[in-house]
């Protein structure tokens, strides 16, 4: 009996360690990542880095589109991206909310893949439930690595928590050089048809959906004219980043 305890153990942890990412991205809805950090996403794949995404919900109260569809695109994106996972934890579109039952979700997630750096919506945001999901994952960070909260999986906290941009203006504290991977950013987003694509639905797009890809291409060449690059991804961080080694840092200033 020992034995095969301990054999049980031994595959436990294979299997933990089978399923840990490096880089953990959320977002409220499918094509939020994809909009908002998919051109960094790709880069960690094209890296070697595990990368995974969780959406919280279904966008289940789109106009356009059905729940069904969205997950099919979703799936097609993860496939353009080269991302390890992708998993949608079924919350209620439209009232995703900062409650006990949304941040257990979350944690079991936390735990179950334990990636050291976490992208999730920015705190300020023109839908609700963007700016509930910045306060549910945080929160979840948090207590995901309490040894005594009660949650599926080992305790684990993430190091680093990653805030993308979406429709509100900020000095962005880090801008990813995404030149090399903006076409497939911009295909992964056109993977959601039934969304951006003006003939996939009777229900007309709202006039900044049909002009998706210069709108991309315009916030994307802002951001990347930041650093001297062609496109960038801006990201912010709460916490002020320390720097070992002043010689090697890989930014210029002039």
């Amino acid at each position: 009996m020992d034995g095969k305890r301990k054999a049980d153990s031994r595959n436990k942890k294979k299997k933990k360690a089978s399923e840990a990412l490096d880089i953990l991205a959320f977002g409220a809805h499918p094509d939020d990542v994809e909009i908002t950090c998919g051109g960094t996403l790709i880069r960690c794949a094209d890296q070697g880095y595990r990368v995974g995404v969780v959406d919280l919900t279904r966008g289940e109260c789109g106009t356009r589109g059905t729940p069904e569809e969205r997950l099919k695109e979703a799936e097609n994106s993860r496939r353009v991206m080269g991302i390890t996972v992708r998993e949608n934890l079924g919350l209620t579109d439209c009232a995703v909310t900062n409650d006990e039952e949304s941040r257990l979700k979350v944690i079991e997630v936390i735990r179950k893949y334990r990636a050291k750096t976490l992208i999730i919506p920015h705190w300020e945001q023109r839908h609700p439930d963007h700016a509930e999901a910045a306060q549910i994952i945080y929160r979840a960070a948090f207590l995901a690595g309490l040894k005594r909260f009660e949650a599926e999986g080992q305790p684990f906290r993430p190091e680093k928590i990653l805030y993308a941009y979406n429709f509100r203006s900020f000095v962005p504290t880090i801008v990813v050089d995404i030149t090399d991977q903006f076409e497939r950013k911009l295909e992964a987003v056109r993977s959601y048809r039934s969304q951006f694509d003006p003939c996939a639905s009777q229900d007309p797009p709202l006039r900044w959906v049909m002009d998706m890809d210069k709108m991309l291409d315009a916030k994307a060449r802002h951001f990347g004219s930041l650093i001297a690059r062609t496109y960038g991804e801006p990201f912010i961080v709460q916490q002020v980043i320390g720097i070992d080694d002043l010689v090697t840092m890989s930014f210029r200033t002039m």
